[in-house]
């Protein structure tokens, strides 16, 4: 099949219309004239049983209207490698519905399904299609958006983090993050995470970026996180950008920023000792057997002061499935995971450890699994395994007697026909002391204006 898109001429052009007046129940065929402004990579699928191939884009106009197209198997396979970022298409014989609130802007209202029998063809530039256009979102106001939705910022880069990688439990893949903290005239900050190839670009401490598309969650109280289609301008050149550059040279630099966890009241902070009256099975609101459903995460700070270097027959590690990350165990053929059925040569060295942290208040045990573990120790589990004993200890002696933030949730298990709640860490991360004074300092302002 031939899927080169050959540049059109001025004479073959047909006529087009604007995409604010196309819609499902439309009867006639239509051609648009878009420039492609967010495209995805080629993704892969799966529900019910059927899998296939997926690759989408966003689409705008000379007059201001967007639409996100939408390709599927043999579509995405034909067209993915052929419509660029930033040209200009001619696009027709699509299929019109209302658009997902969930993976589209809040401008765009329709969504596009193309197929095999989609026709489309670069045409020239076309000066009368900008680029893109921004609807920013000050960083205070992001707090009271709903989980999920799609919004634009222009913030001042004021922290950039370092990549990191996570692992995706519906694939098991890894994949790349950095986490860049975003700050306004509003004098509030958010944490935006970069997933992906946008990690390749590492943004410059003290200059302003316009992000478009990014989507509200809830980590860490509300925070911003790139999508697929997510679009950034690390120059932006707009009168707001300069004024926003301005104001950081001038004065943001000075002022105490506030933190979106202290607006955010899902999040809770508790010390050790609040959390062990708490632990006392009589202070659990009502469970039904299941305190983690109905009893919320809370953020604690606290030191560790002991990790404890299990023997040689009961490591701190574990071997997992790499897909579901349960225990796996070794046959004559390699590693079988009994939970989704699969056998691997070679299977993922994960952390579970126990440590014991303190604060002024209290003691008490929070149970760590991967992700933490390679926070406190440094390293991943499978690194740690190849250790020597001389490494191992300077290892737990570099995680012990540090100050961390820890996110845990209560949970209840059965040990000796004994019901007993444990902890376990969601999160951590070195304390972070310069953001300590500055919540101190929030919470000294709040107090006054109540007194």
């Amino acid at each position: 099949m031939n899927t080169t898109l050959s540049m059109s001429e001025s004479s073959d052009v047909p006529e087009t219309v604007p995409i604010r007046t196309i819609h499902p129940l439309l009867k006639t065929r239509w051609t648009i004239k878009a420039r492609v402004t967010a495209r995805s990579e080629l993704k892969t699928w799966s529900k019910n049983g059927r899998s296939g191939k997926l690759f989408y884009v966003n689409l705008l106009d000379a007059e201001g209207g967007e639409l996100r197209g939408v390709f599927f198997d043999e579509a995405a396979d034909r067209w993915s490698s052929t419509i660029e970022l930033n040209s200009v298409y001619l696009f027709s014989r699509g299929k019109l519905k209302i658009a997902d609130r969930r993976f589209c802007h809040a401008s765009i209202q329709y969504e596009c399904i193309w197929e095999h029998n989609a026709e489309i063809s670069q045409v020239s530039e076309d000066d009368t299609i900008e680029p893109l256009s921004f609807a920013f979102v000050s960083i205070d106001k992001v707090m009271a958006l709903d989980t999920d939705m799609l919004v634009d910022v222009l913030g001042v880069v004021h922290n950039v983090g370092p990549v990191g990688s996570v692992t995706i439990k519906s694939s098991g893949q890894q994949r790349q993050k950095r986490s860049v903290t975003l700050v306004d005239e509003s004098c509030v900050s958010l944490i935006l995470t970069l997933w992906g190839s946008l990690c390749d670009h590492i943004p410059e401490t003290g200059k302003v970026i316009a992000t478009r598309a990014c989507r509200v969650s809830t980590f860490h109280g509300k925070s911003l996180s790139t999508t697929d289609t997510t679009y950034i301008d690390w120059a932006p050149s707009s009168h707001q950008a300069m004024d926003l550059q301005e104001w950081y040279n001038t004065t943001g630099k000075t002022v105490v920023l506030m933190s979106n966890l202290v607006d955010d009241d899902a999040v809770v902070r508790k010390t050790i000792g609040q959390i062990n009256e708490e632990q006392k099975k009589d202070n659990y609101p009502p469970h039904n057997g299941n305190i983690e459903s109905t009893f919320p995460s809370v953020w604690c700070k606290a030191f560790a002061i002991f990790v404890a270097k299990r023997s040689s027959d009961r490591p701190i590690w574990y071997t997992a499935c790499p897909k579901c990350h349960r225990k796996v165990a070794e046959n004559c053929q390699g590693w079988c995971c009994e939970a989704c059925q699969h056998e691997y040569q070679e299977p993922e060295t994960r952390y579970v450890a126990s440590i014991m942290t303190r604060d002024s208040t209290g003691t008490n045990y929070f149970n760590i699994f991967n992700d933490a573990g390679n926070v406190l120790f440094g390293c991943s589990a499978s690194e740690m395994k190849s250790y020597d004993s001389h490494a191992l200890d300077a290892c737990f002696e570099q995680a012990n007697f540090k100050q961390y933030l820890f996110k845990i949730r209560p949970k209840e298990d059965m040990y000796a026909g004994q019901s007993r709640v444990r902890l376990h860490v969601l999160h951590v991360e070195p304390l972070d002391f310069v953001a300590e004074s500055r919540l101190f300092v929030h919470d000294i302002h709040r107090y006054l204006k109540l007194v």
